[in-house]
């Protein structure tokens, strides 16, 4: 194994690296708070490109700021698309700030507030903010998001969009 990358955070206690495994030989332990910062990584590939393919990987910081620290660990780039179909394409409309985007489907967010998948406890990043501002747009087309999660508190600028554009 080689540039491989465990949360000991989530995995506390972990002797072992995979099922049946005695060695955490290749394996990097790295803490939530780690895993949520692209310079933490050797040899992957982080990019801004919407859409990217390959083994490209994206975070969204806790500002909102792509390939940011402290927010989202990282998601496949190619997950992206503006027709939203999951909670972390929901997420990475923050690659793009002025597309548009149309929910394909009902978006259940449970996962924001687990603690758990990319998200922390603060949860859901939101999309745009003062310097960066969400400019495209959203077309629920008849379906729902539920379940979101955003415990910011003390924060300015929270919800769904941080902060949105005239005629965003």
């Amino acid at each position: 194994v080689a540039h491989a990358y465990y949360n000991t955070t989530a995995t506390t206690g972990l002797s072992a690296f995979g099922t049946g495994s005695t060695s955490t030989v290749g394996a990097t332990g790295l803490s939530r708070l780690q895993m949520a910062d692209p310079a933490s990584y050797v040899d992957f590939n982080f990019t801004a490109t919407p859409g990217a393919s390959g083994n490209h990987w994206v975070t969204i910081g806790a500002n909102g700021a792509v390939n940011g620290a402290g927010g989202t660990l990282p998601m496949l780039s190619s997950e992206y698309s503006t027709s939203i179909r999951s909670a972390h394409q929901l997420q990475l409309m923050a690659l793009d700030l002025g597309a548009h985007y149309t929910l394909a489907r009902d978006i259940q967010a449970a996962a924001t507030g687990s603690g758990k998948d990319v998200w922390d406890a603060s949860g859901f990043v939101p999309v745009g903010s003062s310097s960066a501002q969400f400019a495209g747009g959203l077309d629920g087309a008849g379906h729902t998001v539920y379940g979101l999660t955003i415990n910011r508190s003390g924060q300015d600028r929270v919800g769904l969009f941080g902060e949105v554009a005239v005629g965003g």
